[in-house]
This record gives C-alpha cells, sequence and structure tokens, in this order.
C-alpha cells in the first residue's frame, strides 16, 4: 500500500504548490518523532494575493476532507460507529423539553443534536449513497 505524503502546510498531496525550501525548513524544525511546528506566518485580508492563497489552501483543505470522509463511509466498520454515534447524539430524537429536569439538560441535549445534525450533513455532502446504505444496513440490524 503505497503512503501519501501530504504538505504540512496546506495538507494536499501531488496538488501541492509551496516552494519545496519552505516546506523542508518546517520539516528541519520538528524533533525526531514530532510532528512539526506550525508557524503561523503573517497574514495581510486587504492582499488579494495572500487571500486567494488562503482560499485556495482552504478549499484544498476541505476538498481532502470530504474526499477522506467518503472514502470512510465505504467501509462498513465506519457506517457501524457513525450510525451509532448518530443515535447517541439524538438526531432522530424528536426534542421533548417538558421532559427535560432544567434549562441546563435541554440545552445539553441540543448541543448533542447540533453536533450529531452537523456530523450527519458532512456525510450526506460527501456520500449520500454510502448514507443511504449506512441507513439500509441499520434497518437490517433493527429486523433481525
Amino acid at each position: 500500500m503505497t503512503q501519501i505524503i501530504r504538505c504540512p502546510l496546506c495538507q494536499a498531496g501531488d496538488a501541492c504548490d509551496h516552494d519545496q525550501d519552505e516546506i523542508a525548513a518546517l520539516w528541519h524544525t520538528q524533533r525526531p518523532g514530532e510532528a512539526p511546528e506550525m508557524v503561523e506566518e503573517s497574514y495581510d485580508a486587504s492582499d488579494p494575493a495572500q487571500t486567494a492563497k488562503r482560499e485556495k489552501a482552504a478549499k484544498r483543505a476541505r476538498n481532502i476532507y470530504v474526499d477522506d470522509l467518503a472514502w470512510l463511509m465505504k467501509q462498513r466498520q465506519f457506517r457501524n460507529f457513525m450510525i451509532t454515534l448518530l443515535d447517541r447524539c439524538g438526531v432522530e430524537r424528536i426534542p421533548d423539553w417538558q421532559q427535560c429536569e432544567s434549562t441546563h439538560t435541554t440545552a445539553f441535549k441540543d448541543g448533542s443534536r447540533a453536533v450529531g445534525a452537523a456530523y450527519l450533513a458532512e456525510i450526506k455532502a460527501a456520500d449520500m449513497p454510502g448514507y443511504l446504505l449506512m441507513l439500509n444496513e441499520r434497518m437490517k440490524q433493527d429486523v433481525s
């Protein structure tokens, strides 16, 4: 299996356009066995070139994240983990504020549902067929 080495600055693989000397300098600031220190360079939001560079890096990082999530959704074990996580977050649970003991409990449950809803949206955006397969697998588990 080939390991993809990603740029420590933008997390891109082959599509990285960072200067190789800049990357090498970053990697040489680390101790053996440690991750490189990520030093934040100064950023001028009024500079269109710097803004475009940041937007490109953010888009690249987002695409990598979505691709990784889509790959994970192809793994049965991950789908099983994710449906369990969504159940624990109470994504499908209808909020019943009158049953809650306090406003803190209500806020906690709503926060848990919000986290689950965020993961659910990520999964649907990354791999809708994988999401439907996950639901189908859960229904088969419930029936048996």
